[in-house]
Formats: C-alpha cells, structure tokens, sequence
C-alpha cells in the first residue's frame, strides 16, 4: 500500500524550517569564532587605546608645562628690564647706579620683543643730560655696541636679526628709513650751533655709537649727521646714504664705500687739510662721480666686490686696521 502524497504547501514548510535552522547554525559558529577573537583582541585594543590616551596626556601636561614655564621667563624678563630701567634713570640713583642700569640692559638684545625699545632708550640717553651724564653716554654706546657681534653671522636666523636691528639703529638707504642713532645724530648736529661742550660730547658719543657696529653700517641711512673725526677705517658701508655728511677729520681707510651715495657731501678739495682719509678705501659705484674721482686722487681703489675682498686681505694696513678694530 503506497504511502499518500504529501501537500506541496508542507513540504514548503519543512525546507523553509531546515532552512531556518541552517542559518541559525551558521550564526551560532560565527558567533562562537568572534567571541574567540574578540578575546584576544579586545585585550590588546583596551591596551593601545590607554596607551594613546597616556601619551596625549603627556604631550598635552608637557606642552602646558613648557608654556607656563615661558609665561614664567617673560614675567622674570619684564621685572628684570623694568628694574634695569629704574637703576638707570632713577632720581635717587648716583652716577655709577646709571651706568650700572644701562650696562644691565645689554643683556635684553637677545630677547624677543626688546629690540626696538632698546633701540629708542639707549639712543635718547646719547643726547641726554649734561657733563655730569657723559659716563651714562658712554654706557650707552657701549651697550649699543653690543646688539651686534661677528658670531650673530653664524645663522640665517641671527643674520636676519643682524638686519632687523642695523635697521633699527641705523635706518635702510634702500627704504629711507631713519634709525635712532642717526636720528640722534642728525638732530644734535641741527641743535648744535654754538658747539658748547655737552653738545660737543653728546655728538661724539652718537658717533661712537656708529663706529662700535662698523661691521654692520650696509644700507646705512646716514644722511645730514655729522661724523666728523670718526674712525671707520674698515668699515662695511656698502650702499650706505651719505648724503649732505660732515666727515672732515674722518678716518676711512680701507673702508668698503661700495654704492654708497655722497650728494651734498663736503667739498673736501677746500678742506684740503681735514679731508677724509680714503686711502684704499673701495669706491666702485660711488656717487656722484665728481666725488668717486677725488677719492681715487686720495689713494681710494675701485674694484667689484669679490676682488675688492681678495684685495684688502692683501694689503698689510688694512690687515693691521682691522686687528686694531677687533681689539
């Protein structure tokens, strides 16, 4: 007897159901192959996950730390130069207390933000006071004199501030600015007609304060000073403004006047006896050319700039000028 044939619709049921429980299968052993491997990662992850937060916190505490500590150094710097200032201009201090003060902020040129104040301050106390003030000018000349050394050359960074201060000091022919020294200079030459002693002293000291960075006057505005008996003998002028300058009595010896500019310049051929010495001093490029010739008559050369170098190096009196200088 044959068994009865079975409805469609059941045996539906049954391969849907089988089907069901297959897939019920394969989730159950995906299931059982993650949970394996998360028992193995999930260690490893929780670990690298706290690693990372560990060294975030680091960076974040240390950066925080390293800015509180240069927070901490510019208040030190601001109670140091502001302290300086009160010893150098203080009412209540003596003479050597002045000089002291300046002399302190010396130390300020290498610090960010203090340039162009120092520039202004040790300028004015050239022109400032009367005898009794001349050890506080000479303070500040010197002090002028050591915004820049030969080894600030050593980096592009430093070469920059080189320029930046220079500028400062001693303006840019190239853009017509006026630095403070020369402005110092410039007006005690106007202010100065009757040449009485303070002035007399005040206006040395400016000029001190010129020859001191006599490695660094390129691009100089030195226009309408009086730099009368100043000695630049190897000096680096290259480019500079000289327009309308008193230079009688001046020492140029082995200077480098590449460029440089001399309209309204003294009319040495009448001051035969206190014109400018120029001996091997470089005029390639001097203006205006009436000037450039009379150099040469006075025993200047001219010559491109890398010859003038190799030259100089050549020529025992420069060599001897410049030791002289560094000392």
């Amino acid at each position: 007897m044959s068994n009865p044939k079975r409805p469609t619709s059941e045996l539906m049921a049954e391969k849907e159901i089988e089907k069901i429980e297959l897939e019920i299968k394969e989730l159950r052993d995906n299931r059982s192959k993650f949970s394996k491997l998360a028992k193995i990662t999930l260690p490893f992850i929780a670990g690298l996950i706290g690693l990372v937060i560990s060294i975030a916190s680091f960076v974040i505490s240390n950066d925080t730390s390293k800015r509180q500590m240069e927070l901490e150094e510019r208040v030190k710097d601001r109670e140091a130069f502001r302290s300086a200032l009160d010893l150098a201009f203080g009412d209540k201090v003596n003479q050597s207390g002045h000089v002291a003060g300046i002399w302190a902020l010396s130390e300020f040129w290498r610090k960010p933000g203090y340039e162009q104040q120092l520039a202004t301050i040790l300028a004015s106390i050239l022109s400032s006071g009367g005898q009794d003030e001349n050890a506080s000018r000479v303070a500040a000349a010197e002090v002028i004199g050591t915004a820049i050394k030969p080894e600030d050359l050593q980096s592009t960074k430093d070469k920059e501030r080189i320029k930046r201060i220079a500028k400062l000091l001693y303006g840019s022919h190239a853009r017509w600015n006026v630095g403070t020294v020369s402005f110092q200079n410039s007006s005690l030459r106007r202010a100065c007609t009757l040449k009485n002693n303070d002035c007399t002293d005040q206006l040395e000291q400016t000029r001190q304060a010129i020859r001191k960075n006599w490695e660094f006057l390129e691009d100089a505005n030195l226009s309408h000073t009086d730099l009368s008996g100043i000695q630049l003998y190897v000096a680096d002028l290259k480019g500079a403004s000289l327009d309308d300058v008193l230079v009688h009595d001046a020492n140029l010896t082995c200077s480098d006047l590449e460029n440089t500019h001399w309209d309204q310049a003294e009319e040495f051929k009448s001051i035969v006896q206190h014109a400018p010495k120029m001996t091997y001093a470089n005029v390639r490029g001097v203006q205006p050319e009436s000037f450039r010739k009379w150099a040469l008559s006075e025993g200047a050369v001219d010559l491109g700039h890398d010859d003038w170098v190799k030259f100089r190096k050549t020529v025992p009196a420069c060599k001897d000028w410049e030791q002289l200088e560094r000392k």
